[in-house]
């Protein structure tokens, strides 16, 4: 069957609204805005930013691996690497060293840009060539993925491990050797389908409903509640005095306002039932956790 973008499927010409406002690199915090690197359709709000933590997780485990490169960018990628992340001034920079001190370039928010580090997410932003431009240069006009083949090898493959452990390994190593990670598992358990999962899925809308059903939400969540990266990068906090590279540091912006985050476990997993509902009928109980 011939696929058909996003627009056609729904007989017009929007596509998905709004794609690069919510995912795409903050163009304020950006030399030049958001389209002065060469991948970016237009600035953004950033709000597709990825844990610190998790992504030099996947670099050790994935390391130059093209699944890697198309979930972020190392701080040398984004400054230096035409091919993943051109920007408009390599046109007359074009050594290593014109590069490191270019003035056109960069992260320019010198007291740090929220929630972000030393790698610069790319998964979901939103290309040029992605764009409609008859709309404007932040509609999304290719293919929405619903469901992929890599999803259902690991669902099945977790639904092997106690059972068929090799049968789970063999499609674990699917997965992995068609990203080409740098890791290709010898055993498995459900540690590494746990992290493989991740490293496949980064963003794709499951993580909740894992995390929550593996009994580890807490352990997840206590990990970022308010320890916050803030990215700046060497050459603007250096009066230019320092080749491009991105830094960060952990602030805890709640605490610093008095405001205490907490997750409690058997509880925030889960929503509560309105209490207007549960007051029409005396059969409804309320969500575990949210009783009291």
């Amino acid at each position: 069957m011939q696929r058909q973008k996003c627009s056609s499927v729904c007989g017009n010409n929007r596509g998905r609204w709004m794609v690069a406002n919510v995912l795409n690199w903050r163009g304020d915090d950006i030399k030049g805005g958001g389209t002065s690197p060469l991948i970016c359709s237009t600035g953004g709000w950033g709000g597709g930013s990825i844990n610190h933590e998790f992504a030099h997780k996947m670099l050790a485990n994935d390391g130059d691996s093209y699944r890697r490169k198309a979930t972020f960018l190392t701080s040398d990628e984004f400054f230096y690497d035409e091919k993943l992340c051109g920007w408009k001034s390599d046109a007359t920079c074009t050594t290593r060293a014109d590069k490191e001190f270019d003035e056109n370039r960069g992260i320019t928010n010198t007291y740090g840009s929220f929630s972000r580090s030393d790698v610069m997410e790319v998964k979901m932003m939103m290309h040029p060539n992605d764009a409609n431009l008859s709309v404007g240069d932040n509609c999304n006009n290719t293919n929405l993925c619903i469901a992929r083949l890599g999803e259902a090898y690991l669902i099945y493959a977790e639904a092997c491990l106690s059972s068929q452990p090799d049968e789970a390994k063999k499609y674990i190593n699917k997965i992995q050797q068609r990203a080409g990670s740098a890791t290709v598992s010898a055993t498995v358990d459900l540690e590494v389908l746990q992290n493989e999962k991740q490293y496949e899925l980064w963003f794709e809308g499951c993580r909740w409903f894992d995390i929550v059903r593996w009994g580890i939400a807490k352990q997840c969540y206590d990990k970022v509640l308010d320890n916050v990266p803030y990215q700046t990068d060497e050459y603007w906090t250096s009066g230019g005095s320092r080749p491009h590279k991105l830094v960060y540091d952990i602030r805890h912006p709640y605490a610093e306002a008095n405001i205490t985050l907490k997750f409690v476990e058997g509880k925030n997993e889960y929503w509560p039932l309105p209490q207007n509902i549960i007051e029409i009928n005396d059969q409804i109980h309320q969500v575990r956790g949210w009783a009291n």
